[in-house]
């Protein structure tokens, strides 16, 4: 996006999934959270960037994911 929408960054795309939840409920849940995920939902598989994530929020995501699993 931005000034170099072509330009591709290197990245490792984290995929989520729990048992019995889709992907889109597992994106709205992590949307919900205290701070809210955005993640990408994409050939039916919720995928996370952490590329786009500092180290000191991590601990956050972490929990968010822990929650949206449940």
């Amino acid at each position: 996006g931005g000034a170099l929408p072509m330009y591709e960054l290197p990245t490792r795309v984290v995929h989520v999934s729990a048992a019995g939840v889709s992907a889109g409920e597992l994106a709205r849940r992590l949307r919900a959270a205290d701070p809210p995920v955005i993640a990408r939902v994409k050939g039916g598989q919720l995928a996370l960037d952490p590329r786009t994530v500092p180290r000191r929020d991590m601990a956050d995501l972490v929990a968010a994911l822990r929650q949206a699993v449940e």
